[in-house]
């Protein structure tokens, strides 16, 4: 397809040019535009991660036993952790560990103070 001048198209730009003289113009950059749409896109995504439900763990210590061991624990048992009592404990999100803590009561009912947040650049290190 060839381009072709049309003369009536031709006399509709220039009587629109003429009538654009009187309206006011905003210029809007690319930039302004992306930037507006990344904060929107960011935004957007923030709200759906507000639903996604997350595992929250809370680790009090470790201990190892034998199978036979466990076999044998029963109601009123004491399992000896590699923690002491005052020691922080270790605050999990999906199995990833993100804080420490310590222990408290709220109500009867246990809770945990955060003290440390791990850093991100620490969790991203011992993934590799």
């Amino acid at each position: 397809a060839s381009l072709q001048e049309d003369p009536e198209n031709a006399i509709n730009t220039t009587a629109d040019a003429q009538n654009l003289q009187n309206e006011q113009v905003i210029v809007v950059k690319d930039e302004d535009l992306s930037e507006t749409t990344a904060e929107s896109s960011n935004q957007n995504n923030l709200d759906l991660m507000m639903e996604v439900s997350l595992n929250l763990t809370v680790e009090l210590g470790r201990c190892e036993m034998q199978f036979s061991e466990i076999l044998q624990l029963s109601k009123g048992s004491v399992i000896e952790l590699n923690k002491l009592a005052d020691e922080p404990v270790d605050l999990y999100v999906n199995q990833s560990k993100v804080a420490q803590g310590e222990v408290v009561v709220v109500d009867e009912h246990f809770g945990i103070r955060i003290t440390k947040l791990i850093n991100p650049n620490e969790r991203i290190q011992k993934l590799g």
